[in-house]
């Protein structure tokens, strides 16, 4: 038996190879190869990085009340329903799967690294879903110059990062995000920015003017102060009556509140699909992003005082309501009912006092109802409950510069790629040459043995065991 691992057999074992690889390229080179007519898309490498929901968690934050359909992350028509993004680079590419079941205008308002917002939107059809997702292009330029960003010059050799905040518009289609394409990116993820999303300070307004116009930020006194004070925010209001005992075509305000979506505007019921249902505010459902505020801020009574209704009814309606919030909803929250002059102020503090619950208390409606005013009442009866943490947060640059919280997302661009490119090669073509060295000695020993110029070694008795 001839052992494996001689000189002879290794020269055999390479022209073998060398011979089958010259017989292919010649088989090639008669048959001219399989050629495609068409060349597929699929084939191309990819110019942008994709970020999803589902595969990068950490870089995506919602505020309200949002559901998942398979790879789509759909956002309810309560107003002022928003998605905080992570992207890299100047520019990022949303991806978007609206239902549609005609041509609409869809558009929808974005602010950069809490800038103003303004408004994106196209025309899309039906046809144009069908094929996949539709694209918005958005554009993240550097902050000016002596801004409290860290100027651009500081990411040389890696890509500047951007917070992106998308408000899902009433008056179109929902949001329905599928993912975001950003400049060629390697991220190393953590935790380390949405738990500082997380941390910012989470108030839910109950109730309150519904503001159907077409940009709900531009309208809403709540929105504007809690965007001044730099917190998180979700609205939940209609025009519908609060209390279940005035005349109601659905539902009312009380009941929506337990819901997906108000009824009203339920886009499932355009498809006659059942209705979206009631929203899971404490069951684990990975079908709903759940974002639990740490305040609640409670105003009712304005229709329900327009139809006059009994002050008693209103009492025992609030009551439930409160208790709901309190026991079911969140449980953790701080809860402030408000008093407007005229509007059941007695009922609603008896209420309130039944409780005797030290986080839940009543506070009075702020005076002027402008968004000044609201941001007052803000910082008097809610910042002192988060004094650890920022009124208003900085950008995501300088949230690095300062406690160096992203200091662990490693952002390369494609200089970097080709760095790695060409220390690969490098080490590829390293081993090539030390195989090539080996080859050589086997080769001249084999032909010293073969004349007999080296004596061949001698085998012992335990090299003829494998022999």
């Amino acid at each position: 038996m001839v052992s494996i691992h001689t000189p002879r057999l290794a020269i055999f074992w390479w022209a073998l190879i060398a011979a089958l690889s010259l017989c292919t390229s010649v088989a090639a080179a008669e048959n001219k190869g399989v050629v495609s007519e068409t060349f597929s898309d699929k084939y191309l490498p990819a110019h942008d990085s994709y970020l999803t929901p589902a595969g990068h968690p950490t870089l995506f934050s919602f505020s309200g009340r949002w559901h998942r359909l398979r790879e789509v992350y759909r956002a309810s028509v309560w107003p002022g329903t928003y998605v905080t993004l992570l992207t890299f680079g100047d520019y990022c590419t949303v991806a978007m799967k609206p239902r549609l079941a005609k041509p609409m205008y869809v558009q929808f308002a974005v602010s950069v690294n809490n800038g103003p917002a303004y408004m994106v939107g196209r025309m899309v059809t039906p046809e144009e879903v069908a094929k996949g997702p539709v694209l918005f292009r958005i554009d993240t330029p550097p902050p000016p110059e002596g801004s409290s960003a860290v100027n651009a010059t500081e990411f040389i050799n890696a890509r500047r990062p951007n917070t992106v905040k998308l408000v899902s518009s009433r008056r179109s289609t929902p949001l329905s995000i599928v993912g975001v394409y950003v400049p060629p990116t390697l991220v190393r993820q953590n935790s380390a920015w949405i738990e500082y999303q997380q941390s910012i300070p989470y108030v839910e307004f109950v109730g309150g003017p519904a503001h159907n116009l077409r940009n709900f930020a531009d309208a809403s006194v709540e929105w504007q102060a809690a965007e001044a004070l730099g917190y998180r925010h979700s609205h939940i209001t209609t025009e519908d009556c609060f209390s279940i005992s005035c005349s109601h075509p659905t539902l009312s305000f009380s009941q929506q509140y337990h819901l997906l979506n108000p009824v009203y505007r339920d886009p499932y019921r355009q498809t006659q699909l059942t209705r979206s249902g009631y929203f899971p505010f404490r069951l684990e459902n990975e079908l709903y992003q759940r974002s639990t505020p740490n305040v609640v801020i409670v105003n009712l009574g304005d229709k329900d005082l327009l139809e006059q209704l009994p002050p008693t009814a209103y009492a025992d309606d609030l009551y439930e309501f409160l208790r709901f919030i309190r026991f079911q909803a969140h449980p953790g929250a701080y809860i402030f009912v408000m008093l407007k002059k005229d509007r059941y102020v007695d009922h609603t503090v008896d209420v309130v006092a039944h409780f005797a619950d030290p986080r839940m208390q009543t506070i009075p409606f702020p005076k002027g109802n402008t968004s000044g005013a609201w941001e007052r009442s803000l910082r008097k009866y809610v910042a002192p409950l988060f004094k650890d943490k920022p009124l208003r947060p900085h950008s995501v640059s300088r949230t690095e510069r300062i406690s160096g919280q992203i200091s662990d997302i490693d952002i390369t661009d494609k200089e970097s790629i080709k760095q790695v490119a060409v220390i690969f090669l490098v080490l590829v073509l390293i081993i090539s040459l030390a195989m090539l060295r080996d080859l050589f000695r086997v080769v001249m020993r084999a032909t010293a043995r073969r004349f007999g110029r080296v004596p061949k070694p001698q085998r012992g008795k335990y090299s003829q065991i494998y022999s």
